[in-house]
């Protein structure tokens, strides 16, 4: 529903408002937008911060480049933001699977059912210690999600 959202906003801002907007997501599949003959052409620009990776390191370049981007990234800041190693792990193995199904033509994300990589019970159970950081101003929560990774 994330997905669709951020498709039904894209599109109101587009075709109801037609104002500048910049429109920051992590949602590919809306880089489709620009190709859509129901927009004028140019009235979309896909845009992406440039950045070096390999699997272990993210370095970001601080540059904004035409196109769309071709990666996520996300495996890589889990990893920056200290996230447990086995989900950084398992993350990694449905990232992976998915893009096997992508680059294959093979189908969709609703394929993974029932072929998931298995969550490891060591994945679940790293969350489990965390304290909760909803109800905490958020300088407390950082000081506190820090303590939890260190």
């Amino acid at each position: 529903d994330g997905f669709g959202l951020a498709w039904a906003i894209s599109q109101y801002l587009l075709e109801e408002k037609r104002c500048w907007t910049l429109f920051a997501t992590h949602f590919h599949e809306l880089t489709a937008l620009d190709a859509d003959p129901r927009h004028p052409k140019g009235s979309i620009k896909n845009m992406h911060a440039t950045a070096v990776t390999d699997k272990a390191k993210l370095t970001m370049l601080y540059e904004i480049a035409h196109g769309a981007c071709d990666r996520s990234f996300g495996v890589h800041v889990a990893r920056l933001a200290r996230f447990p190693q086995e989900v950084v792990n398992d993350a990694q193995a449905y990232a992976d699977r998915l893009e096997t199904i992508d680059n294959a033509g093979q189908g969709t994300e609703g394929d993974l059912h029932g072929q998931d990589p298995p969550i490891s019970r060591a994945s679940l159970a790293s969350f489990a210690g965390l304290p909760d950081l909803s109800c905490m101003e958020t300088d407390a929560a950082i000081e506190a999600a820090a303590r939890a990774t260190a």
